[in-house]
């Protein structure tokens, strides 16, 4: 006896019996999880996350400076007759190229360990979490800061070694890492059109701290002595940590992400891979090499390298010619960031938001003129 074989689709009753329910079928149905909607409150959270620990890191910025060339000046002397009365102490040629260049080994060192927090945070957020990566950024500088004192209440060469050799933490906890993770933070709790106008507010956000706390370190240096500063700042970052830890949601981990991340230490070197060129199909079907990720980062690369050592110079040149303090150097580079923090807080989203509006006024024009063809 032959069975007809019909090429019809399955029946509905056929179809329900092919996936009959047994004891470990779900009540309910698996349904795709609509995107949060985040208070606007948020975004407002985060941004002032950004001045408070941008003003924490600023605090010490400008006294590290001043405390370097005290500590080589103090060092010199050991070894050499001390200046005629009336004659200034510290302004030799010896004491300031060796202040160059011990401040030079600690930029050097700070940006070698900055990019390597970069990829820890990377890491972390992917494995942990935006929040946990955040707090563990903001944390760790607190910790930095204690051995840093140490190394200032040392003083001379053995304290500018101690401060240098500091800088290994930034590796867990920088300032790199903490924008990176806070970037993430917005990027997350806004809408995708709102994002680039959101990301140069708390840039400027951040510059504004930063400015605050350029100031903040240059009167406390001068009122409380060169060590007062580096006590705030640890006072200042474990606060940080607090109203992150209270203020800040948490943001749901891509569980399938953090699984396959924490078993692969490759996936710590991801970030670079966005530097590669990749391949792009035009609408009109032609494939082509895109290198624009590419040109930006060695744009960044370049403007930093260009402009990057200039608030630095600026103390040292201040420091030396005009016998600039602290607290004169902290209103110099604070004046210089308050106008940066202005542009980009106040004028950079109404920039982008006209910018937006006339490409796509554009858009629409491009749109009309092939539909009346």
């Amino acid at each position: 006896m032959t069975t007809e074989t019909s090429n019809s689709p399955p029946s509905k009753a056929s179809s329900m019996t092919a996936v009959a329910p047994s004891e470990d079928t779900p009540l309910l149905g698996h349904r795709p999880e609509a995107p949060r909607i985040w208070p606007k409150s948020v975004i407002w959270f985060v941004l002032f996350t950004a001045f408070l620990v941008s003003l924490s890191f600023g605090i010490t910025q400008v006294p590290l400076i001043y405390v370097f060339g005290v500590m080589t000046c103090d060092d010199y002397f050991k070894s050499h007759p001390e200046p005629g009365p009336g004659l200034p102490r510290c302004q030799n040629h010896a004491i300031e190229a060796s202040t160059a260049r011990a401040v030079a080994l600690l930029g050097a060192s700070t940006t070698l360990f900055g990019v390597i927090n970069l990829f820890f945070t990377g890491w972390t957020i992917k494995v942990w979490g935006l929040k946990r990566a955040l707090l563990i950024t903001v944390f760790w500088p607190a910790v930095r800061l204690i051995v840093q004192t140490i190394g200032v209440e040392t003083g001379a060469a053995p304290g500018i070694i101690i401060i240098q050799c500091s800088q290994i933490l930034t590796m867990v906890g920088g300032p790199a890492g903490y924008l990176l993770a806070l970037n993430s933070f917005a990027a997350e709790v806004v809408e995708p059109a709102e994002r680039t106008a959101t990301l140069g507010r708390l840039t400027g956000f951040s510059l504004f701290g930063t400015a605050i706390g350029f100031l903040l370190g240059g009167i406390i240096s001068d009122a409380g002595g060169i060590v007062a500063p580096f006590r705030v700042a640890i006072g200042a970052f474990l606060l940080c940590t607090l109203y992150v830890l209270l203020a800040l949601p948490s943001v749901p981990l891509n569980k399938d992400l953090a699984a396959k991340t924490s078993k692969s230490l490759s996936t710590f070197f991801d970030p670079l891979k966005m530097f590669v060129p990749r391949k792009w199909q035009l609408p009109s079907g032609k494939v082509q090499r895109e290198y624009g990720t590419l040109i930006v980062g060695i744009g960044v690369f370049l403007g930093i390298l260009a402009t990057g050592y200039i608030p630095v110079l600026l103390q040292m040149y201040a420091t030396d010619a005009f016998q600039f303090t602290a607290n004169h150097n902290g209103w110099l580079i604070s004046i210089n960031c308050l106008i940066r923090g202005l542009f980009l807080t106040l004028a950079f989203p109404a920039i982008i938001s006209t910018g937006r509006k006339w490409l796509d006024a554009k858009h629409d024009r491009k749109q009309q003129a092939k539909g009346n063809q």
